[in-house]
Parts: structure tokens; sequence; C-alpha cells
């Protein structure tokens, strides 16, 4: 609810802003998906490396999730999803260090474009299904072990030359988790990450060669709310977890006369509460291509 309450918060603020828009529409920060479909016959790619870091009262834990993000356009506002990853965890306790990795479940979804934003609609709307399957390793922690179905939910407005943001909810049901999550049994567990991305434009330049090239700094605020079961609880007995984060950032972006894209980024994540980690260190490259 605060999150969407500094989501209109922002809208409000930036209605007051002077300007003509780029044509070429914004697309994806780090934590937080953005509503703007893939164009027909067009696909995008993103490769995002995500280094944390946490420490507590008497370990100290680090985690490098990597993952490869495919969408494709079957129309100007249908879009399929495929999001794979492989995952990298160092525990160091008492003078030792304990390293694992895996695969992380993959998420399969398509996304429909309801509303485009314009004279009769103030927003950009998309909604769409996801599956998720139990390609990671439950007994390491990257993965529930069960399949799961997720509802994704983004908005976004194009203020101007200047300001444009994002916002997203993702909810997924995972049913028969694995014993792993669930000492008690398997059962269904429902996790919520949700993500808010007020952007500025720092330049919007066209070359002599009619080359674009734009720079976009990004004030996100995003988190989590998990669950689990505790070890040893009865069935049912359940425990959740919510994280928060400030991750400020700044992409850079190249568009060919073509519309092809190349764009690198990178983003400081900040937690701002226990359960979060502590700072961490987020990479991004993308490229797409029309076809």
């Amino acid at each position: 609810m605060k999150s969407f309450l500094f989501l209109l918060i922002s809208f409000a603020v930036a209605a007051h802003a002077q300007g003509g828009k780029p044509e070429q529409e914004p697309d994806y920060a780090f934590f937080t998906n953005s509503p703007y479909t893939e164009t027909k016959n067009s696909a995008q790619i993103i490769l995002s490396d995500y280094f944390s870091t946490d420490y507590g009262d008497t370990d100290n834990t680090r985690v490098l999730q990597n993952s490869l993000r495919v969408e494709w356009g079957f129309t100007d506002y249908l879009e399929l999803d495929v999001i794979v990853g492989y995952d990298g965890q160092w525990t160091q306790s008492m003078g030792q260090t304990n390293s694992q990795g895996g695969f992380a479940d993959t998420t399969l979804g398509i996304r429909y474009r309801f509303l485009r934003e314009g004279e009769n609609f103030p927003l950009t709307v998309a909604f769409g299904p996801q599956a998720v399957f139990p390609t990671g390793d439950e007994t390491l922690g990257f993965g529930t072990g069960g399949y799961g179905l997720g509802w994704d939910l983004t908005l976004a407005r194009d203020w101007n030359r200047w300001f444009f943001n994002y916002a997203e909810i993702n909810y997924v049901t995972t049913f028969g988790a694995s014993k792993a999550a669930s000492s008690s049994g398997d059962d269904i567990l429902n996790d919520i990450a949700w993500g808010v991305a007020p952007a500025f434009r720092f330049l919007e330049k066209n070359s002599k060669k009619e080359n674009h090239h734009c720079l976009h700094f990004y004030t996100e605020f995003a988190g989590t709310f998990g669950e689990s079961f505790a070890q040893g609880t009865n069935l049912g007995s359940g425990v959740t977890t919510a994280t928060y984060l400030l991750s400020p950032g700044i992409r850079y972006g190249f568009l060919t006369p073509k519309k092809t894209l190349f764009e690198a980024g990178v983003a400081i994540p900040m937690g701002l509460n226990e359960a979060a980690p502590d700072w961490g260190l987020f990479l991004q490259l993308q490229f797409e291509k029309v076809f």
C-alpha cells in the first residue's frame, strides 16, 4: 500500500512538468518490469547479475543471482516471456566458508497490454499469467520443488521529456512445495514481489548518423513478501518475511536507425529493513531487435 501511495505522489508531482516525450518508449528498470510490451516480431534479451551481501550477528551471506530473460512480441500488444536463472551462495560462519550453486526455477509467461496511454487513458497497463517450473534445487534453497502459478501486473506513465515511472506487482502461488520448504509436509506457498521506479531522463539525443543516445536515472523502491514454513512446525504454521530495498541506478542506451537497441545499466540496492540484504550491486545488459 505504501509503495502505490508513493507512486501516486510521484505521478502528481510529474504532472506539472512540461515538454514533449521522446518517440522511443522507455523499457524496464532493474527490479521493476514495465508494461511496454515488445512490438510484433521483435525480441529482447536481458542479462542480469545481482550480487548482494548480508551481515549477520554470527555469519555473513553473499548471494549472486544470474538471470536470462527473453521476450518476444507476437503482436504489438501480446508478449511471451521466458526467465531462467543460476544462483550462487556463500556463507561464512565461525571462520569457515560454505559455497553452493544451482539453477533457479524457470518462469514462462504471457503479457497483454490492455491499455495504452494517450488522450483516452492516463496509464499504460499490461497483465498476464505465468507458469513456474521447479527446475531449481530446493534442497539447496534455489527452488521450491513445486509448480507455481503467477500473475504479473505492470503499469507506467511516460509523462514528458524528463520524467517517467513504472510500478509492478507479481503474485505467485506454489502448489506442492517440497519438504525443504515445509518440514511438516507438502503445502502451498505464496510470494509477492513489487516495485516502484520513478525515473529521470538525463539525456535524449540524436547523433548526426541518426543514432539515438539516452541516459536514464532510476530511484527504484522494491521489495518482496515471501511465505515459508518454520522448521518443526505443524502443517499450516507458516512464517512470512518482507524485504524493502532502495535501489538508485543509471542506464545508458544506444538505438540505431533500424530500431536495434543496446542498453547497459548499474544499480546499487540498499536494504531498508533487517530481512533485506545490507547492500548489493546490480548489473544489467539489454539487447532488442526487430525482425
